[in-house]
This record gives C-alpha cells, structure tokens and sequence, in this order.
C-alpha cells in the first residue's frame, strides 16, 4: 500500500489534480486496506474519529485537500469519520497566527487538553485558562457543532454511568481481580474517550473516581494506562491479575 500511495502522491501536485487522483483512489480496491487499518484502529464498533457516536465511513483528510494537496496521500493526515463530521468540516481548517492548525486531531492530540466534560450532561466545552477559551477547543466546536448533539452528549452519559457502576462495584467487591477485569471491559467499550476524563482527568476528583483513586491507587495508574492504550491494548480476559 506505501509504494502505491507514494506513486500517487507524485500526480498530486495541484488542487484540482490531487483531487482527481484522489476520487480515482477512493473508487479503487487500492483504498480498501487504508479504510481496513483505519478502522481497525476506531476500536470494535469502527466509531467516527471525531465524534465516537457514529460509524466512520470515510476517509477524511485532517489537512483538507484544497489546504494542503501535498499530504492528499498521507497516511498520518487521514482519519476515518462518520458522514455527519465529514460534512461539517469540509475545507474548513481554521489556524492560528503562525499556520499551526486549531482543529484537534483525534489520532495525535488528547482532547481533554482542550475540552472539558460535564459529567451531569455529558456535554462538553472548551477549557478555559489564562483568561480565555482554549483555541483548539473553541475552533473545534465552531467547526464540529455536532459533537455538542443532544444524541451524542447521550452517548457520553451512558458511558459514564457504566463506568460509575463498575467502580462501584470494584470499590465494594470481594473479588478485585474479577471486578478490575469487567472495569477495563468497560473502558475498552468507551466509543467517546471518556474514561480518560474520569480516570486521570478532572473526573478522578469526582465520586466514585475519586475513591477509586484513592483506596486503589496502583490499580487507578493502571487503569488510566489502559484507557491510553486502547484499542492497541489487549483486551482483558476474566482471570485478569492485579
């Protein structure tokens, strides 16, 4: 796939040219291991990169062709996202004064950097600090408005409210191997990233992360090591050991 995607990137030298080898790409059996190795990398469920909610179904390109048609065959500038997040974000690419993007890149950058997450709602919003929004997470949700949906917002509650149960359940059980193991099955079903807000972000300050955190400490670290690995990390079996 490397030497086919390097021999097409030699006919992108322009705009519209990058844009014709591109569609001619993507109506090719050439682009169906690049869609495979994306989504094997969107988890189980093969979730949007951007907003977790829904399929991913294309390949965008995080620098959009008309930006920069150079990278129009990077692999690192692709990123497989639903069709809801691919039309809202179009040739937008909002940068700041120096051309440094402010559009997060969900394959790179962790989003509670710049995000904060209301555990109540579900919603999200961009940091504030210094006396001011955090860039990246203001452009982001000018760009993607849909990831502030009352539908995703949902989504993001259920998660939150398996992962209280199973600490819950952890910080009361008599079997803490058994318990862990069905806590990082949990973690590993997290479609919207929130288990890292819970577990090393502001979320650990609130019940029951923060007991958990408290009463377990060892375990909490290695909780929040999976969360950061998956869905490279194997997933946990039954007889999981602490």
């Amino acid at each position: 796939m490397r030497l086919d995607l390097f021999r097409r990137s030699k006919l992108a030298l322009t705009k519209e040219d990058s844009r014709k080898a591109w569609n001619s790409f993507r109506r090719s059996k050439q682009a169906t291991p690049a869609l495979e190795a994306l989504a094997q990398m969107s988890g189980k469920r093969v979730r949007c990169f951007y907003c977790g909610d829904s399929i991913g179904a294309d390949i965008d390109h995080y620098w959009p062709i008309a930006r920069k048609c150079s990278l129009t065959f990077s692999w690192h500038n692709w990123l497989l996202v639903c069709p809801n997040c691919n039309r809202h974000k179009s040739d937008s690419f909002p940068v700041d004064a120096q051309g440094h993007p402010l559009l997060l890149n969900p394959a790179t950058q962790d989003p509670w950097k710049h995000f904060v997450l209301d555990a109540k709602t579900g919603l999200i919003a961009p940091r504030y600090k210094d006396e001011a929004f955090d860039e990246v997470g203001e452009a982001t949700l000018d760009v993607l408005d849909c990831l502030l949906n009352e539908a995703i917002a949902e989504g993001r509650l259920r998660v939150i409210r398996r992962l209280q149960r199973a600490v819950k359940d952890l910080l009361s059980s008599v079997d803490l191997n058994k318990s862990w193991a069905r806590l990082l099955q949990e973690v590993s079903e997290d479609d919207f990233g929130v288990s890292l807000w819970l577990f090393a972000w502001e979320g650990s300050q609130e019940e029951p992360f923060l007991s958990f955190r408290t009463t377990f400490p060892n375990l909490a670290r290695r909780t929040v090591s999976y969360a950061v690995q998956w869905p490279y990390a194997a997933a946990p079996g039954k007889d999981a050991q602490l």
